[in-house]
């Protein structure tokens, strides 16, 4: 018969404190743990020793950092300065300082009051083969726009009350401020302040008129139909005239003439000689010089040109001085015909040419303001102040949105007061740019790094230090 056994008899012949006894497979596993760790740090002691070590890139360069892409000691180094070629070559695996970084790029901080500056590296994150280092993520920038007060000391001056929280495009986002001031007392509003906003520019234009059909154009050619842009256009368009001849003195626009416009971001500025002169010619009137157009100047540089231009004429025809017929004193009704000098002749010409200029409301005033001089008898023409940027803390690229007809964004076929500000509202933007959209990041239409001070274009390094080896 088979002898009987209970389990708790069974359960009390196991040694309850086996695991802690020494034991040679338990023992070899954890020296070989250990030389394993020890290993590893051997190997990462000898790759620092070397002259030459490993470069270790988790990613690839930016474009605009494409050159420096093997030449890791340019930024990852103590020394604030690219290291040339033949420079021992130091540990690549330093954190990139801001010293590094300003070595290159000459920029100012954000803010004077911010409360902390962060470093470069915290918003631009390199090795990710990122197209611009600029194009910084939205989390960002709300870290602190989010709750702006926390983040300044003192006064904010260029965020209101209304700009404080904000979080995306669509969210606590207020509406733009443009440029309202004048250039000696800068000011910004919004474009939903009440009262509405004014253009302060003092020059005469009615956008509805200019865009109806069936216009007459330059003397002797159709009736036209202009379109936006054939006055506005973008420094990288061919500038070529639709309507008639092209007027005396006109050529293609330049560098210089569409200064300041940056390329091809921003519209080049209207020029008078380019875009006006064909259908308003700034002649004065004068049958003797039916296709010869005042300059397009000063009133004292025009009186100068009708001086020199008369006193040339005169000379080669002396005729001219002969005046009208008038009776003579002696003689019983005799007449004769009385002659003026040449000065005498010059002045009174010029005088009639300026009158149709300066006086004639479809001259110089159906664009600008004339006021009297004071000690002068030549008019004064008001500065016309137009804005060279609406929108001067961010940027706008006409280019990426040149598909897009220019009345989608700006009401210039109802705009009639010259007064009228025609930029669109922020609710036009949203329309393309938000979540499921175009990009609504905030790098998209601003910098962190106020671009505002001149820039020296003698840089201290060489082909040398920049080019790949």
């Amino acid at each position: 018969m088979a002898r009987l056994r209970k389990a708790k008899l069974r359960a009390q012949r196991i040694e309850l404190d086996y695991f802690a006894r020494p034991h040679p497979i338990r023992s070899w596993r954890l020296w070989l743990s250990m030389l394993v760790f020890a290993a590893a740090a051997v190997w990462v002691a000898v790759i620092f020793a070397r002259s030459e070590p490993m470069a270790a890139s988790p990613g690839g360069m930016s474009t605009a950092h494409a050159m420096l892409a093997r030449r890791c000691q340019a930024c990852h180094a103590d020394a604030a300065r690219l290291a040339p070629a033949t420079e021992t070559a130091v540990p690549r695996w330093r954190a990139v300082s801001d010293a590094a970084c300003r070595t290159c790029h000459v920029i100012a901080d954000h803010e004077t009051n911010q409360a902390e500056t962060p470093h470069c590296t915290t918003c631009h994150v390199e090795h990710r083969a990122a197209p611009a280092l600029a194009a910084v993520t939205t989390s960002r920038c709300t870290a602190c726009h989010a709750d702006l007060d926390r983040h300044v000391r003192g006064e904010l001056r260029l965020v209101g009350a209304e700009g404080r929280h904000i979080r995306r495009l669509d969210d606590g986002h207020p509406e733009f401020a443009v440029w309202t001031g004048t250039h000696d007392n800068p000011e910004r509003r919004r474009l939903d302040h009440v009262p509405p906003l004014r253009d302060l520019a003092q020059l005469k234009l009615n956008h509805a008129k200019h865009l109806k059909p069936d216009l007459p154009g330059p003397p002797g050619a159709p009736r036209v139909q202009l379109a936006c842009s054939d006055c506005h256009q973008g420094p990288m368009v061919a500038a070529t005239w639709r309507f008639g001849r092209q007027p005396p003195g006109w050529s293609f626009a330049t560098a210089p003439d569409l200064a300041p416009a940056e390329e091809p971001a921003y519209m080049a500025p209207i020029r008078y000689q380019q875009h006006c002169a064909s259908c308003h010619p700034h002649s004065f009137g004068d049958d003797r010089f039916p296709d010869l157009p005042a300059p397009h100047d000063t009133p004292p540089v025009i009186r100068a040109f009708l001086k020199g231009l008369y006193a040339n004429y005169i000379v080669s025809h002396p005729d001219e001085l002969s005046g009208p017929p008038r009776p003579r004193p002696i003689a019983g009704g005799a007449t004769a015909r009385s002659a003026a000098s040449a000065d005498e002749w010059v002045v009174s010409q010029v005088a009639a040419a300026e009158a149709v200029l300066f006086r004639e409301p479809k001259r110089c005033q159906l664009c600008h303001a004339l006021t009297e001089a004071p000690g002068s008898d030549l008019p004064a023409v008001a500065p016309t102040r137009i804005p060279v940027r609406w929108l001067p803390q961010s940027r706008f690229d006409h280019g990426v949105h040149r598909l897009v007809h220019c009345t989608e964004c700006h009401a210039a076929p109802e705009s009639t007061e010259t007064s009228d500000v025609l930029l669109p509202r922020l609710a036009t933007c949203r329309q393309c740019h938000h979540m499921d959209g175009a990009a609504d990041r905030c790098a998209e239409c601003h910098t962190y790094h106020a671009a505002n001070q001149p820039v020296e274009m003698n840089g201290p390094l060489t082909i040398r230090a920049l080019a790949v080896p």
